[in-house]
């Protein structure tokens, strides 16, 4: 894995293999440096002989619109309908294409494309549709459609296998540069933060989240700024980032804000935490069948930041969990209230390279069989 991509400080290249995990410092100016450097790291460690070796590669692409509903097999044809829905994910599909396009280069192998959207398909009108002009969403397909939707396929799978494999009702909780909430119902998703594009829902590492949209109108006017100019800046200027003037990444702002008691640092952890705890408590009014069963945090900050998942949970006395003094280690999370809580609120590892592993594999072998 490489982390903290385009940042100059603190970006690493993670390698898990039968166990031993291995970090070593790296500078990635972009995504196609990044994977280049992954796959020469596959071949250092021998975990593939050569790019030969590799039968089929599965990329994440956050957005796939109205048009991918399914994993789909990469194509000039299917290349050509993923730029064309680049302005919805401005931040992520250039980067995902960008990749895309080294690993074609490189190797043969077929490239499986699986959306972040997918998992969100089930979303009902009652929750997708805006209220906006009828032909808005008719002619230019505007409505909510979701994403982290590989993340949250992951958690639903493992929790279900703690729910004897039988569907589960839980909110959770996709915490990390990019952070979204999303209610699931009967393991099918029911309604999440993000919308049309990810820009939507909670404050985020550089994203604004969802806000008042005349503000749009107002700054172009106050500013001398184009659409185009405040849309970059809600997405790339905004969020953390802004509110703490120090960085986009959650772990630099908790040291300010513990070991210097920097003001802003602390609002900006304080306004975060009740946005989420917001958005979870809303959504325990959207289940219609059955009670709410599980509240999981996952992603970068929610496994990571302990305080930030405590600040959550002291906003949250609607609940009514009941917390364990001292969180408990399970196999796969971290349980965090007792047998008397009314809702298992935990800690949950997500893995989404193993679910687009899964997917590909099973895509793969499909069409194999079809053959």
């Amino acid at each position: 894995m490489a982390d903290r991509v385009t940042l100059e400080k603190g970006s690493e290249l993670v390698i898990n293999h039968n166990n031993v995990k291995t970090v070593t410092s790296h500078f990635f100016p972009d995504h196609e440096t990044a994977i280049q450097e992954i796959f020469k790291a596959l071949k250092k460690h021998h975990i593939i002989k050569d790019l030969t070796t590799i039968k089929a590669v599965g990329h994440r692409i956050v957005h796939g619109g109205s048009i991918f509903r399914e994993p789909v097999l990469a194509t000039p044809a299917v290349i050509v309908k993923l730029k064309a829905l680049i302005p919805l994910a401005p931040l992520h599909n250039p980067a995902g294409l960008a990749v895309l396009k080294v690993v074609m280069k490189m190797i043969s192998a077929p490239n499986i494309l699986v959306f972040d959207t997918s998992f969100h398909n089930t979303i009902p009108e009652l929750h997708r549709l805006y209220p906006v002009p009828w032909k808005w969403y008719q002619e230019n397909a505007v409505k909510k459609y979701g994403f982290h939707g590989i993340s949250y396929q992951y958690i639903v799978t493992m929790l279900e296998k703690l729910n004897d494999h039988k569907p589960v009702n839980a909110i959770i909780c996709h915490l990390g540069n990019g952070s979204s909430v999303a209610v699931v119902e009967k393991s099918k998703s029911l309604n999440t933060t993000m919308g049309l594009t990810p820009i939507g829902g909670l404050m985020m590492g550089t994203r604004c989240g969802t806000i008042d949209p005349s503000i749009h109108n107002y700054i172009a006017t106050a500013r001398n700024l184009s659409l185009t100019e405040i849309t970059h800046q809600l997405n790339k200027k905004s969020g953390l980032l802004a509110i703490s003037g120090i960085s986009s990444d959650m772990r630099d702002i908790e040291k300010k804000a513990f070991t210097e008691k920097n003001h802003r640092a602390q609002l900006a952890l304080n306004i975060y935490a009740q946005k989420v705890a917001d958005y979870v408590a809303k959504y325990t009014n959207n289940l219609m069948t059955g009670p709410l069963q599980y509240l999981v945090f996952t992603a970068g900050i929610g496994e990571n930041s302990q305080t930030m998942v405590q600040n959550i949970l002291g906003r949250l006395p609607i609940l009514a969990l009941k917390l364990n003094a001292h969180p408990v280690k399970k196999a796969n999370h971290i349980l965090l209230t007792n047998s008397a809580s009314p809702i298992t609120a935990m800690v949950m590892k997500t893995n989404e390279e193993l679910m687009i592993c899964k997917i590909t594999a099973a895509f793969t072998t499909q069409n194999n069989n079809e053959q």
